[in-house]
């Protein structure tokens, strides 16, 4: 019989053995385990130091090149400063009004003629404005460090004047009055600064600042048309056709004028109706440069379809309308020559760009005056007014709804629509010879009278005119008319520009 209690013993301690092993493994797994995460952290703490020492290094380089940057600037500002002159101070309404900022007792002076050489770098002519800059960023940069120093004694005029157009070019325009003021202390004429402002406030759209200057210019230099011819396409962009026709009697000589100024001048010739004039325009761009042939094949249309030549304006026109196909201009004209050529439908269509453009006045009129010619005089009251809601000062309009009333025998409104076009461009003929004929119809002998001398006077062919319109011929006989007219003018054939029979 075994022995159990031996047997009993010897299991208890196999059991103790095995535990006390599993033990020891457990705890070399343990230590196995806490040995890997260990080394593996170590990597990445050190993965981590190291990012940290790179970004450090990098804020390091940067904090150097930001040092750098700084010592560039600062030496920068400091030979600007050396070429600085006497500070801007805040303008007045006009350049003699304007009193120089002070300068600190400390200011370094500034020398003239590096200042001299820094303007004859800058300033140069340019093609849509008499002076361009070079360099904006340097012009802007001398302005802006004008305030560091002070003028020596005794800067020349003509300094202050090219300073007050670099500030113009660089729309610092306070700083420009300022110096403009200083020129004009020291006696020079501001003529180029007055045309540059005008022309560049003009490129801004500020047509009331613009014109102000304009009025300058025309004031210090009345013999240079230059400066009449800027002072039209200001009031022509104003839509005040009557000024600008006033300003256009001054420019009498395109010969002298540059091929880019005829066109303008061909322009505004066709809006105020100076068919005349406008042909001697265009004679004179036979051959224009290739940048301006397309505005200039504009005008030829115009004058072909003044002359009656209306197919060959269509061609003209077609041949424009492919490469500038939304041409508010070429669209009118073509509308025009289809009108005048009695294609009232296909004329409908062409100006049917009115919608696009609401606020000029002109495609309006001419879709009024298809409706007139068709016999809708209720449509043609419709489109008229919309005319003049885009420019109460569309003489033309006001003479058509004068047209229209005179026609239905509404002679008192007849009277007040032809009035208001002579108000609202006096130097429009036949606006004086359309209320010439409603005064007429009214039997109002003197006022017909004064209206016809009125007429005469600006446009001695409507003499002619007057001749073959029944109702001023019952009035006035062939000897009377011929005394309003202005003495020495002999009767010409009627041009163009004359004023059909209402």
């Amino acid at each position: 019989m075994p022995d159990l209690t031996q047997e009993s013993r010897r299991r208890r301690s196999d059991a103790v053995e095995r535990l006390f092993v599993l033990w020891i493994v457990s705890t070399l797994l343990i230590v196995v385990s806490l040995a890997i995460v260990t080394v593996f952290m170590a990597g990445q703490l050190r993965a981590q130091s190291q990012a940290v020492s790179t970004l450090n290094a990098s804020v390091a380089t940067l904090e150097q090149r930001l040092s750098a940057g700084e010592e560039q600037r600062s030496a920068l500002a400091e030979a600007l400063r050396r070429q600085a002159s006497q500070p801007v101070s805040v303008p007045a309404t006009s350049p003699a009004d304007v009193q120089p900022a002070p300068q600190p007792h400390d200011a370094e002076q500034v020398d003239q003629a590096r200042v001299q050489a820094a303007l004859d770098a800058l300033l140069v002519p340019g093609d849509a404005l008499p002076w361009t800059l070079a360099d904006p960023i340097k012009a802007e940069a001398l302005l802006e460090s004008l305030a560091a120093g002070s003028p020596e004694p005794g800067w020349e005029p003509s300094t202050w004047l090219r300073l007050a157009l670099v500030a113009r070019l660089a729309s610092a325009d306070e700083s420009a009055a300022s110096f403009a003021a200083l020129a004009e202390r020291g006696g020079v004429s501001l003529a180029q600064y007055f045309d540059l402002s005008a022309r560049v406030l003009l490129d801004r759209g500020d047509l009331e600042q613009a014109r102000a200057f304009a009025m300058k210019l025309v004031g210090e230099a009345s013999a240079d048309q230059r400066a009449w011819l800027v002072l039209a396409s200001i009031e022509y962009r104003r839509n005040d056709l009557a000024a600008a026709d006033g300003a256009l009697a001054h420019v009498l000589e395109p010969a002298s004028l540059d091929a880019a100024e005829r066109v303008s001048l061909g322009r505004m010739l066709v809006a105020v109706e100076r068919w005349d004039r406008l042909r001697g325009v265009t004679e004179l761009l036979r051959t224009p440069p290739a940048e301006l042939l397309g505005d200039v094949n504009m005008l030829r249309a115009v004058m072909a379809i003044v002359d009656g030549k209306y197919a060959a304006a269509l061609a003209i026109l077609d041949s424009l309308l492919e490469s500038r196909p939304e041409d508010y201009d070429l669209l009118t004209w073509r509308g025009v020559a289809l009108l005048k050529a009695g294609q009232f439908g296909a004329a409908r269509d062409a100006l049917s760009h009115t919608a696009d453009v609401p606020g000029r006045p002109e495609a309006w009129y001419w879709r009024g005056r298809i409706e007139m010619e068709a016999g809708n005089p209720d449509q043609a009251v419709k489109f008229l007014q919309s005319a003049l809601a885009a420019s109460r000062r569309f003489a033309p309009a006001w003479e058509a709804l004068g047209s229209l009333a005179l026609n239905r025998g509404d002679l008192p409104a007849a009277i007040t629509n032809f009035a208001t076009a002579v108000e609202v461009n006096p130097r429009r003929a036949q606006a004086h010879l359309f209320l010439a004929v409603a005064h007429a119809k009214a039997s109002d002998r003197a006022a017909a009278q004064a209206d016809l001398r009125n007429a005469f006077q600006l446009d001695a062919t409507l003499l002619d005119t007057a001749r073959r319109i029944e109702v001023i011929t019952r009035l006035f006989s062939d000897d009377e008319l011929a005394v309003l007219a202005p003495a020495g003018e002999p009767a010409a054939s009627p041009s163009s520009s004359s004023a059909p029979s209402p």
